[in-house]
């Protein structure tokens, strides 16, 4: 039986402390209660890693992680398609971000979207991110905690890349 955890700290980095398979732009690990995005420093701006750290220890209050004693590496699974819930990941290029705004959150029950700047992240990163969180979101590792409710999946949904 699965175990929902407390709220997880998610923080990404460009000084990977794992492996980034050659031609990958990031990897994702987890261990119980965490997970790190490393990712290779010319996939993003300088300044992406602080703005998104700041920004997930502020939303990351409504998600729990399960955890079932499995690998760190589990992230690196392929996605079994199950799609419970979608988060996703796309670069704005119609510039409808305000000035000075780089990265918005955008959640409601169910789905939850990162929308960046154009030219804070590459289409690359963008796409490998969007695939973690159709294994890791779309595959209920990670389930998003509603006040007074249930922790839930959303409908089955496709996950579109960026």
């Amino acid at each position: 039986m699965e175990k929902l955890g407390e709220a997880p700290k998610v923080r990404f980095t460009t000084r990977p402390s794992v492996q980034i398979p050659a031609g990958r732009a990031c990897r994702i690990t987890e261990d119980k209660g965490a997970l790190t995005v490393h990712i290779r420093a010319f996939h993003v701006a300088s300044h992406f890693c602080d703005t998104m750290n700041v920004l997930c220890d502020q939303v990351m209050e409504g998600w729990a992680q399960t955890w079932a004693n499995d690998s760190p590496m589990r992230a690196d699974e392929p996605p079994t398609g199950a799609c419970l819930a979608c988060v996703s990941w796309r670069i704005d290029q119609t510039g409808e971000l305000p000035e000075g705004v780089d990265c918005f959150p955008l959640e409601k029950r169910g789905r939850f979207t990162w929308t960046i700047r154009k030219g804070v992240i590459t289409d690359q990163l963008c796409a490998e991110l969007n695939r973690y969180m159709e294994r890791l979101v779309g595959d209920g590792l990670w389930v998003q905690k509603w006040e007074g409710a249930a922790p839930l999946h959303s409908r089955p949904r496709a996950v579109h890349a960026g």
